[in-house]
């Protein structure tokens, strides 16, 4: 499809002056590349590789990442490049006949999706974590829910943080991914966007970590009611600080069921607004009902007034 024509160079010039071109860029979740260079993807505490996560702690993923950022950034007018899973994958993605009948926890999920590769490895042990420790401590509550589903022993953890009150190192483990991935985002907004105008949007919410490298954060209210929309927004904005002035932005999903109507749209639009962030992403036009997209038309300029 894209063999002759860059289509997104096309938008590029059709939206010339009349709107704000974003790149929606997906980083982590990429099963072609991870099949193609299976060193460079998640690697459970079981060896295992998950071939749709990249692992963002390899030098040559963030390499990549940040290739493709500066890539974008000078290649087309930009006002922004929106990140998706510039982070860690979990084990859950949908692969052809996935199955799970030991029923796996949340917690459990997390864990079968934690990752020991090389690289990661490497890098946790040169921040003073004892990753061995950290592994034997994974390992162990797997093998337990492996060894007793569908049952679970009695003091099983039911949440990380019950976890993490049993290991030192493992708090320190998952505080040293927070900081990998920090870093990773600063080495973006530093290397790949320096001398560009094009502004870094993230989908989590504010993070200090994160100030001064993202203009912009985000919250999630796919398929909520317009009540629900009002809740999740207020909560993220008293997030930021009082002198923030980039976009905290709401993503809204169109299909699935919701919104059900016109004036529900219409009212999930005001709560976004009287929640307090100042943009609004709807996912996405290509699954939304053309019914929805006509709705949106008529619903949409509440926003800006």
């Amino acid at each position: 499809m894209a063999a002759k024509t860059d289509w997104f160079e096309e938008a590029a010039k059709r939206t010339e002056g009349q709107l704000r071109l974003v790149s929606w860029t997906i980083g982590t979740h990429n099963t072609t590349l991870g099949l193609a260079h299976p060193d460079c993807t998640v690697q459970n505490v079981y060896g295992d590789r998950l071939p749709h996560a990249l692992c963002p702690c390899q030098p040559d993923v963030r390499e990549y990442l940040k290739a493709l950022c500066r890539d974008l950034a000078t290649q087309y007018p930009l006002w922004g490049i929106q990140l998706e899973v510039f982070c860690w994958m979990g084990l859950a993605h949908g692969h052809h006949h996935e199955r799970d009948l030991t029923g796996l926890s949340p917690l459990e999920q997390e864990l079968m999706g934690l990752c020991f590769c090389t690289a990661c490895r490497k890098e946790a042990a040169g921040a003073d974590v004892d990753v061995e420790q950290v592994k034997a401590l994974v390992k162990n509550i797997l093998d337990a829910a492996f060894r007793e589903a569908p049952q679970r022993p009695k003091d099983h953890p039911q949440t990380m943080a019950q976890l993490e009150d049993r290991s030192l190192e493992l708090r320190k483990f998952r505080r040293w991914r927070q900081v990998c991935l920090a870093s990773l985002i600063a080495g973006i907004k530093n290397s790949s966007l320096r001398g560009s105008a094009c502004r870094l949007l993230l989908q989590t919410e504010f993070d200090p970590a994160l100030a001064d490298s993202a203009d912009g954060f985000g919250c999630a209210a796919y398929q909520q009611s317009p009540s629900e929309t009002l809740r999740i927004c207020d909560r993220a904005s008293l997030d930021l600080p009082e002198q923030w002035n980039g976009l905290l932005q709401c993503f809204v999903q169109l299909g699935m069921g919701v919104p059900q109507s016109e004036q529900q749209l219409y009212d999930i639009i005001a709560a976004v607004r009287d929640g307090g962030c100042n943009g609004i992403n709807f996912y996405n036009r290509s699954e939304a009902p053309p019914k929805m997209l006509a709705w949106l038309a008529k619903t949409l300029p509440l926003f800006a007034t």
